[in-house]
């Protein structure tokens, strides 16, 4: 069945101006098609009432996440022998925290993040690393030349337990 019906020119014009001309039918029918599957009596069109839910569940998904990263934080703090024997200075015990963080890190990364300059950060992890084999008779950092982890030339965490224990 076709119905006909007269618009003004101004909205033939609005349509237009808003999908083209050669969607203003497909355009009509979708509008119409829209108010007639209308449910609720606030006027609220569906794909409204959708999108809000859709947010409330993605809140109650942010909040989980929340609530595990700050046991993850928890748990990703230094032992007490890394934290006391084997790191010398907050700048030592800093750069470990980073890379259990973002599980390994570039010398660039890392300097930004700490404000120092790369050889320097460079020095600390190998001497950091050195200190903990001597102490804990285990390397607690690698090296890693190439891509690995979609990072070139990156420091890694050899054993997060070792850090974190």
């Amino acid at each position: 069945m076709i119905i006909r019906i007269r618009l003004s020119r101004f909205l033939v014009e609005r349509i237009d101006k808003l999908v083209g001309k050669s969607r203003r039918n497909q355009f009509i029918l979708e509008a119409i098609l829209w108010r007639l599957d209308l449910q609720d009596p606030a006027g609220i069109p569906p794909t409204i009432t959708q999108l809000a839910q859709e947010i409330e569940d993605l809140r109650e998904r942010l909040e989980h996440l929340e609530e595990i990263h700050k046991r993850a934080a928890q748990r990703d703090e230094l032992s007490a022998t890394i934290r006391t024997k084997v790191c010398r200075d907050d700048l030592d015990r800093e750069l470990l925290r980073y890379l259990l963080k973002h599980n390994g890190a570039t010398t660039v990364e890392l300097a930004d993040a700490v404000g120092r300059k790369r050889r320097t950060i460079h020095d600390r992890l190998t001497k950091l690393n050195d200190r903990a084999i001597e102490i804990t008779g285990g390397s607690i950092l690698r090296f890693e030349r190439g891509y690995v982890g979609g990072k070139r030339n990156a420091w890694w965490i050899d054993e997060p337990e070792l850090l974190t224990r």
